[in-house]
This record gives C-alpha cells, sequence and structure tokens, in this order.
C-alpha cells in the first residue's frame, strides 16, 4: 500500500510540473507583440511616391526614383536624368508593421527582371519641409536616407 502511494505522489507531482510549465508558456507567448503582419499594402502607404535626383552607383549619374503602391504589388521606376526610364513591377513577398520603431517593413518578390533591384524596405510615412512623405530607412540608422514625397495625379 505504501509502494502505491508513493508512486502515485511522484506520477501526480511529474503531472502538475508539466502543466504549470505549459500554463506559463502559452501566456508569454501571447503577451509578445512586436509586429502586425499585413497580406496587401495598407492604405497610408499606396500611391505614387519620388524623390528628386540623386546620385547613383560609382559614376554618380542623376536618377529620380519612382514607387508607386498598388494593393498587392509595387512598381520601381528608375528614370536616369537624360535617359531612358526602367521599371520593375514586384508582387509583395511579405508587409510587416513593426510597433518599437513605426516602421513599414516590406520586400517584393523577386524574378529574374528585377533581381538586382529587390530588397527588403523599411519606410515610415511622416512630414518633411511640410509635405507628405516617405522616409526610407537602413537597418543601422536612426534617420531617413530618402524621403519619397507623393505624387498628386
Amino acid at each position: 500500500m505504501k509502494l502505491k502511494n508513493i508512486v502515485l505522489i511522484i506520477a501526480l507531482s511529474f503531472g502538475l510540473t508539466f502543466a504549470a510549465g505549459a500554463v506559463t508558456q502559452t501566456t508569454n507567448v501571447s503577451a509578445d507583440k512586436t509586429y502586425r503582419a499585413y497580406k496587401t499594402m495598407p492604405k497610408v502607404l499606396r500611391g505614387t511616391w519620388r524623390t528628386g535626383y540623386l546620385k547613383y552607383g560609382k559614376t554618380k549619374t542623376k536618377v529620380r526614383w519612382t514607387y508607386k503602391f498598388n494593393k498587392t504589388s509595387y512598381y520601381l521606376t528608375m528614370s536616369p536624368k537624360g535617359k531612358h526610364s526602367k521599371t520593375f513591377k514586384f508582387a509583395i513577398s511579405y508587409m510587416l508593421y513593426r510597433y518599437k520603431t513605426k516602421h513599414y517593413e516590406f520586400t517584393g518578390v523577386t524574378t529574374k527582371k528585377n533581381g538586382p533591384y529587390n530588397q527588403p524596405m523599411e519606410m515610415k510615412p511622416v512630414h518633411h519641409n511640410g509635405k507628405k512623405a516617405l522616409g526610407y530607412y537602413n537597418t543601422s540608422v536612426t534617420k531617413p536616407d530618402t524621403y519619397y514625397y507623393y505624387v498628386h495625379k
């Protein structure tokens, strides 16, 4: 009889330990919310956004960058000064909003044509010089590298 009680107490203590561990794991996971995932482009980013002419590449060619964000895709247009422009289409691969930095992070699906121009992007809706703009951030800096201004069409 004593042996049955000892085995029962040991089994009960292991069961309670396992149940307590499972409860704490599920509560910790649900409390941690660092980002929100999107399936489509948020309305705050949609539209056409353009820079002024910026120096690009080793030859320091002046290029104007234009992004047109649609619901499920976006277009990148490179317009070198005095040359023909190139347009690349990207379907959205993933779209996140990070609560800590208040940035939208996204990238497009890579194809053979747009491969070298596809990169993860972090943008934040801001006002710059009194105009509606998107600040483009690299992952290592706190200030935007480039501002894209909204183009009314």
